[in-house]
């Protein structure tokens, strides 16, 4: 999924709206609250980058709501919500060149979907009928930390008078070519409660094909952005009551995404177990909303696999791993790979020629496994830095090991902290999650927008606890007091 097919349900209402666009403001940036509670977060665990096989699929439920920019455009107009589903299949791993012209590996993902307002779901020009998007993309996001490269797709609109299929016409038919400049990172991999990360880049979008409502080269566009993101939850993925229909991700974390003048444009439930999303918001400030919730994931090369509730295991595993949690810049750090078939006990996958790939630093490596499927590689990590500053680390690169011949991947991320201890648990303040309740409604801050706050608001401060040391933490307490002179002791399991 990316955040460009919010392009899509933008189309599907601009033959409705178009005189009127103009109009349609950005939400506006509300204040915070003056009451608080406080609660510390005990979950010491981190998430690292995960890997994908070809054929690995995932089907979302989609909506596209659309209520508020047609209200707020003030025409006469009407549109259901939009709804269907959305299948994301893994169709290729393949050889990609970044804005720097290097050589990088990814994962090319085909996106397609069918939405409908249902029968007389919509309006056009005083007719009432159907309403339906066709939609055919594919996404290129890099292996070592699924940042977004490129985000393609082709979007098919038409309408269906009285609702008779017979009578259907073509509103649009319009192609998208979304490039990120570098490769945006929703993601800042290894995850944590709490932390927080920004990004810088460039978002180009050329559009082609043809309408008789719109020109399709009005959507070109040059864009600076400056985003920033926050990992505020870690537990079962839930909004106002409900829930996806998947139901095995309740170790999930919620990643709030803010603009760069603060407005929040919604979240990524992210799934460790499905690798990859289980629910993604987007909120458009013009109004409209959609939604991906996970409905099925079949991992290809898998076994006792349920499509609605466990992933199961792979078959052939190649697994990756750092000698520590965290290291020095120009340091050396000891790269384990473990590539084998499951069973009991695994059957290792021995002799076998990989590529190890630290690109970030250019370093290209061709380990060879022995006899126990095994290989470890001394790798100097380099002083080169990610470009997405963060609060928990001097930067966090992917390393990525790859089977050319099997198109098997495996990756972990090298964390490197210019204070590597062996124990450190800290509670900093850049890391703090703050929910402000006013009237009823709930929503997440940020530090991009500041913590002010107005009388009668209700604000809840979560204080992660983070391990930056290179050792497993014991199980402990973190005790804080508030300014009113309460304390809290709340458990931290190891």
């Amino acid at each position: 999924m990316n955040r460009d097919m919010w392009k899509a349900a933008f189309v599907a209402v601009l033959f409705l709206l178009t005189p009127m666009l103009n109009q349609v403001g950005p939400t506006p940036v509300l204040g915070e609250e003056d009451t608080y509670k406080n609660s510390s977060t005990g979950n010491l665990s981190i998430v690292d980058v995960p890997n994908y096989r070809i054929g690995d699929k995932w089907v979302y439920e989609t909506k596209f709501d659309v209520a508020q920019l047609i209200a707020q455009a003030n025409v006469s107009a009407s549109l259901n919500t939009l709804t269907g589903d959305t299948a994301n299949t893994v169709t290729d791993i393949i050889y990609e060149t970044d804005e720097n012209g290097d050589t990088v590996l990814a994962y090319e993902i085909t996106i397609s979907g069918s939405f409908s307002s249902g029968n007389s779901g919509a309006t056009l020009e005083g007719t009432s009928g159907r309403l339906e998007i066709d939609y055919e993309g594919v996404d290129i996001l890099r292996a070592r930390d699924l940042a977004t490269m490129e985000s393609n797709f082709n979007l098919d609109v038409t309408f269906a008078p009285f609702n008779l299929g017979f009578l259907s016409f073509t509103l649009g038919d319009i192609n998208f070519d979304n490039s990120y400049t570098p490769a945006k990172e929703k993601h800042d991999f290894p995850l944590r409660n709490g932390d927080q990360w920004y990004m810088p880049f460039e978002a180009e979008t050329v559009v082609t094909g043809s309408s008789d409502y719109f020109d399709p080269s009005e959507f070109d566009s040059v864009e600076d952005e400056n985003n920033s993101w926050q990992v505020i939850k870690n537990e079962p993925p839930s909004e106002d009551s409900i829930t996806p229909q998947y139901t095995g991700c309740d170790d999930s974390y919620k990643i709030a995404e803010w603009n760069e003048t603060g407005v929040n444009t919604g979240f990524n439930w992210y799934c460790p177990d499905v690798r990859g999303s289980v629910w993604n918001r987007i909120i458009n400030p013009a109004g409209f909303t959609i939604d991906w919730l996970l409905k099925t994931y079949n991992p290809s090369d898998s076994n006792s696999v349920i499509p609605g509730s466990s992933p199961g295991g792979r078959n052939t595993n190649l697994n990756v791993a750092t000698a520590y949690s965290a290291t020095l810049p120009d340091s050396i750090e000891t790269i384990s790979v473990d590539y084998n078939v499951a069973g009991s006990p695994p059957n290792p996958i021995a002799n076998t020629n990989l590529q190890l790939r630290y690109e970030i630093a250019g370093t290209i490596l061709n380990p060879t496994t022995d006899q126990n499927g095994i290989a470890q590689i001394s790798l100097n990590v380099s002083n080169m830095k990610d470009m997405t500053p963060s609060s928990d680390d001097h930067t966090s690169n992917g390393v990525v090991v790859y089977d050319p011949a099997t198109k098997i991947v495996g990756a972990a991320t090298v964390v490197q902290d210019l204070s590597v201890v062996g124990i450190d648990l800290i509670a900093q303040s850049s890391s703090v999650i703050v929910e402000r309740t006013r009237n009823g409604v709930t929503s997440t801050l940020g530090a991009s927008i500041g913590y002010n706050a107005l009388p009668g608001d209700m604000m809840m401060f979560s204080l992660p606890a983070q391990n930056r040391g290179v050792l497993t933490s014991p199980a402990t307490y973190m005790e804080i007091e508030t300014p009113d002179g309460v304390t809290y002791r709340e458990p931290l399991t190891a």
